[in-house]
């Protein structure tokens, strides 16, 4: 059998794999999550730093990321290491990243207010990168694991049940147990390095259990400069970048604010717990009918569909009053349904992208294209950040009063309700014109196997 074929006869990978595979994404996300929810609110409430500064910090951080993210991907598609060229930094990227996870959510009690603001963007610049050293690899790693189109929304579905993991250990983990400790400070230490070890295990198993296809692994000859040009050439790239781009702005602005609306507008924070968990029974439940729906439907088809419905839900928000909290509960679950479907359907799309490129240069580039899409991500955070901030900052939020006044009331509401929805359907429009289906991908691959003989 070839080794660039699917590893089983009837194309379906090996369970083992898929496991190994997807495990990383407990570390990688638990660690994305808890920043993405809590550092906003950590630093305000707990670490007493400004949601202006904290916002600059994350765009910083951004743009930092728009610098490290794509050479980390053009770097790991050159890499020459008898290893692989994937999974190497994987294992050595783990530790620091870990470590620096700790430091951003544990500065020194005796730092002067400067000092605690330039030790929290240290902190967190240093994170992001060692995160992308790690990430970009990884991510790379998946179009070479199968070649089978529906086989990819498997191996996306794998990643996003870890993924998820991680997810609930990020959100679920600071809301339970930092208050079993004498002081916040202490609690929200000890998570954070629970969190931490995870995510080194994490790594660990995506190293032993996965292996890289020689086939489809060699190194890349383009130069860093033909290689972005080869990539911004990409048509159907350009499409998913743009709509992703939107989407993960919507999702991180209702993850960044939740936590206050659930504070100051339902004023139920001992809810918490309850309002996230049902966020995830709705990801859960969903995941295998993502996965069914787009191999009956097609990727496309449903990704224009997760987009449309989930804005409507998203506008429900703003009609819950402030008592409503089992109709809030209930959007809640339908809200994690389809916001696991703009990560699991367009995780399964990026794959198939590397095939066209793959025609129009004549070799696989994954990193490049996964050293940006990483970076969309991470972007997608810092403009929600700034969105945020700005916003938040804009409308007289006063961080730590027991009440806010009604518009700061109504600018929360907004932020994690209609504005979000407003984003989604722009990129829903942008996505339309999206050219890659079941039938293209099928051509795509006869032309390369014609091409290699």
């Amino acid at each position: 059998m070839n080794a660039d074929r699917p590893r089983t006869p009837n194309g379906r990978l090996p369970l083992r794999t898929l496991l190994s595979y997807g495990s990383s994404m407990i570390g990688l996300n638990g660690m994305l999550t808890m920043v993405g929810v809590h550092l906003l609110f950590f630093c305000t409430e707990v670490a007493h730093i400004g949601p202006r500064v904290v916002s600059l910090v994350m765009a910083l951080a951004q743009v930092w990321d728009a610098i490290t993210d794509p050479l980390m991907g053009y770097l790991s598609d050159r890499t020459p290491w008898k290893w692989g060229r994937r999974r190497p930094y994987i294992l050595l990227a783990s530790l620091p990243t870990a470590a620096l996870f700790f430091c951003v959510f544990s500065p020194p009690t005796r730092l002067s207010a400067g000092g605690m603001s330039l030790f929290f963007a240290a902190s967190l610049l240093l994170f992001y990168a060692c995160r992308t050293v790690w990430d970009t690899p990884y991510s790379s790693l998946a179009p070479e694991l199968t070649l089978d189109y529906d086989e990819r929304t498997r191996v996306s579905g794998y990643q996003q049940v870890f993924g998820t993991l991680g997810d609930v250990l990020g959100t679920l983990a600071p809301v339970l147990l930092v208050g079993m400790f004498a002081t916040p400070r202490t609690g929200w230490s000890v998570v954070v390095a629970l969190v931490a070890l995870v995510a080194l295990g994490s790594a660990l198993s995506t190293y032993v259990g996965t292996r890289e296809n020689p086939r489809l692994g060699k190194a890349s000859q383009l130069s860093l400069i033909e290689s972005f040009r080869a990539t911004f050439r990409n048509r159907p790239y350009r499409f998913l970048v743009l709509t992703s781009t939107l989407t993960g702005m919507s999702n991180y602005a209702t993850i960044a604010v939740v936590r206050y609306v659930i504070k100051y507008w339902f004023r139920a924070p001992e809810m918490e717990k309850y309002f996230f968990g049902a966020f995830f029974v709705g990801v859960f439940l969903s995941i295998p009918l993502w996965v069914g729906i787009t191999r009956r439907v097609g990727k496309k088809a449903a990704y224009i569909g997760t987009m449309l419905v989930y804005s409507v839900i998203l506008w429900g928000i703003m009609g819950i009053g402030r008592g409503d909290h089992l109709l809030f509960g209930v959007l809640m679950v339908l809200a994690g349904a389809f916001n696991i479907g703009l990560w699991l359907i367009p995780g399964s799309i990026v794959p198939d992208i590397i095939e066209w490129d793959q025609l129009q240069v004549g070799e696989r580039r994954e990193g490049a294209y996964y050293g940006i899409w990483t970076l969309i991500r991470k972007a997608a955070i810092g403009g929600a950040y700034i969105l945020i901030g700005l916003v938040l900052d804009g409308i007289g939020f006063e961080p730590g009063a027991a009440e806010q006044p009604a518009p700061v009331l109504l600018g929360m509401r907004a932020l994690l309700g209609p504005v979000p929805s407003v984003l989604l359907l722009i990129g829903l429009v942008i996505f339309l014109k999206f050219p890659i289906t079941k039938r293209v991908h099928q051509d795509m691959l006869r032309q390369l196997a014609e091409r290699e003989g």
